[in-house]
């Protein structure tokens, strides 16, 4: 936080500095706030534009340079318009048209076609669309060229989890960990692979490896499901609590934690118990309604 403070600080007294408003935008990007994170990015292209307007004719190297860079800002900042379009609530405007945001990830590859993250974020965005057959498409040759790219390796294996494809999504996602134990959208996502096959003590694991790196309130939601799931009901209340605390808009979490004790309830002889069972998911469905 106290660096992201210096960044914006500096940023504002060095308006055309490209690198402060670039790494501000990343770090605004790896705290999931999209917003701010674009119109940093969208300021870091101003001034690298601004940089090369006052350096005309540069070097083959240099132009080379301020190509990649230009491509990979404007990468960043579609990408960013991707994750606006998938927030809950959010209301559509020009800036989240699926066309429009594929021509930013386009003009990114005719800027400088040799960056995986370009062609791994086309992929995203056909994730989004819940075009999965078309984002597989595009990861596959990119794990052709690059078979090392965690990022790409994990959406692949993303993909097969949203077709239900569990022994595919497995194989890709369980290869991301083994190569980075540390790679959150591979943990969070095998965690819920995890729960599809009802393994909730082991999806639980996974969980709380994320949450270590990145305590965000999508994650405690997952956890709560894990813990209601393995019956331990008071952990999942503590971790809805958390999700809740995060980011008091997260209905979702509400609702997962309430499917999940509704999933059990005919699992569970004692009357008492199914009926308690049912009166706190009755309560959690009616407190997002």
């Amino acid at each position: 936080k106290m660096l992201r403070t210096a960044l914006v600080a500096v940023s504002k007294r060095s308006s055309n500095s490209f690198n402060c408003w670039f790494h501000l935008g990343l770090m605004y990007f790896r705290t999931q706030m999209y917003t701010k994170a674009k119109d940093s990015f969208q300021c870091a292209l101003q001034a690298l534009a601004m940089q090369a307007h006052r350096q005309p004719g540069g070097t083959g190297t240099n132009t080379a340079r301020f190509l990649s860079l230009q491509a990979q800002a404007t990468s960043l900042v579609a990408q960013c318009s991707i994750y606006e379009l998938t927030a809950p609530g959010v209301i559509p405007s020009e800036d989240h048209n699926p066309q429009m945001i594929q021509e930013q990830f386009i003009n990114a590859t005719k800027l400088d076609n040799r960056q995986p993250d370009v062609w791994n974020n086309i992929g995203l965005l056909h994730m989004s669309l819940d075009k999965f057959e078309g984002a597989r498409q595009i990861l596959k040759p990119i794990l052709n060229n690059f078979p090392q790219y965690n990022d790409a390796m994990s959406n692949l294996g993303l993909t097969h989890l949203c077709n239900d494809e569990l022994s595919e999504a497995a194989k890709n996602l369980q290869t991301v960990i083994l190569r980075d134990p540390n790679h959150l959208e591979a943990l969070n996502n095998y965690g819920v692979l995890l729960l599809r096959n009802q393994s909730y003590d082991n999806a639980a694991i996974f969980f709380e490896k994320a949450i270590d790196l990145d305590p965000s309130s999508y994650l405690w939601s997952n956890l709560a499901c894990a813990y209601s799931g393995a019956g331990r009901l008071s952990d999942a209340a503590r971790a809805f609590r958390h999700a809740r605390e995060l980011d008091d808009s997260n209905t979702q979490a509400t609702c997962n934690l309430a499917h999940h004790i509704s999933a059990m309830i005919c699992t569970e002889a004692d009357p008492e118990a199914r009926a308690k069972k049912l009166e706190q998911a009755e309560h959690m469905y009616s407190s997002v309604l």
